[in-house]
């Protein structure tokens, strides 16, 4: 069980401790929280004086990667926020909260520019890789209960898909068999007309060439003739 260490935090509730990155006599400075619902939360540790002052914003684990990876400092992270939760804690325990915008915050409660992660580099992305798989599994999760929705809700059509296949493969034998009867009428029809075309024509080229020797025996003949009175 994760240790409680906020009480009642405006706008999220309670606040369970994560992970620590650094702490100084035996307080955490760098650290992560998680909400009932699981959201992460980087926190700040700015004041430990008189009382115990925390700085406190959600974040992600593309932008904790780039904090352990030391690609960016620990003042931008907090300041690319849109909103911040300051957590106050008076000597006699009494805890207070209230959220601010980023961009007004006392620069004086964060590190200077250029103060990265301080941390345990292998141990931190250990736990970095562990709430990645964690996240993934989630994931895998809710995409195998939404594929088991989906398919219940798809599972009526599906049922008429298939049967509208079945049907339709019963016909298309049915289909095929008039196709061909057609494609076999319209090829017998064309090859009939083809044939009496052909027919037409031999028919007309022996009538023709009949014609055509019977005038050039004419004229064989005309001539013979005019040759014979010539020589007479």
């Amino acid at each position: 069980m994760k240790e409680l260490y906020f009480e009642n935090v405006t706008g999220i509730g309670k606040l369970y401790l994560e992970y620590i990155f650094y702490e100084f006599e035996n307080e955490p400075i760098l650290f992560l929280c998680t909400d009932a619902g699981k959201n992460l939360y980087f926190g700040l540790c700015s004041d430990i004086r008189y009382e115990q002052k925390w700085i406190i914003m959600e974040i992600n684990l593309s932008i904790l990667k780039e904090m352990i990876e030391e690609e960016v400092d620990i003042a931008s992270v907090f300041l690319a926020a849109k909103n911040l939760t300051i957590i106050i804690r008076d000597l006699q325990g009494y805890e207070t909260s209230h959220v601010i915008e980023a961009n007004t915050i006392d620069r004086l409660d964060l590190p200077k520019d250029g103060i990265f992660l301080r941390c345990d580099k292998e141990k931190a992305k250990g736990y970095l890789w562990k709430k990645e798989w964690e996240l993934l599994s989630i994931q895998l999760k809710e995409i195998a209960n939404s594929s088991s929705a989906l398919e219940e809700i798809l599972s009526p059509y599906t049922t008429v898909i298939k049967t509208s296949m079945t049907i339709s493969n019963r016909r298309i034998p049915s289909y095929v068999n008039k196709l061909n009867y057609s494609y076999v009428k319209q090829f017998t029809q064309n090859y009939k007309t083809i044939q009496d075309s052909i027919s037409e024509k031999y028919e007309y080229s022996i009538h023709k060439s009949e014609k055509y020797v019977e005038t050039i025996e004419n004229i064989d003949i005309e001539k013979n003739n005019s040759d014979i009175l010539q020589a007479a």
